[in-house]
């Protein structure tokens, strides 16, 4: 069952160790507007609406997509997949 919040609405992301790394430094570029959002939010939390977080998913699926590193897309394809869930454990309404 996913809960409901208000379009636009902040909800908290938790973030486990290492994957506010993985974000910053692999996942959006240095000039993508949500990367400021990102790096004030902290390590351990993100706040973000749920376009926001549909857009992070984006630009994470893309760069496991084109990474040649093993471990590297193996460490996105699990933030993607945590993120995920997350993400549809919500339901927007007006």
């Amino acid at each position: 069952m996913s809960e409901k919040i208000r379009r636009g609405q902040r909800i908290p992301v938790p973030l486990l160790r290492g994957q506010h790394r993985l974000i910053v430094e692999h996942a959006l570029a240095n000039d993508h507007p949500f990367t400021q959002a990102v790096l004030t939010g902290g390590k351990g939390e993100i706040d973000v609406t749920l376009g926001e977080l549909e857009d992070l998913l984006g630009c994470i699926v893309t760069a496991a997509n084109h990474s040649h590193d093993a471990s590297l897309t193996y460490g996105l394809d699990a933030l993607y997949d945590r993120l995920d869930a997350i993400l549809y454990s919500y339901e927007e309404v007006d």
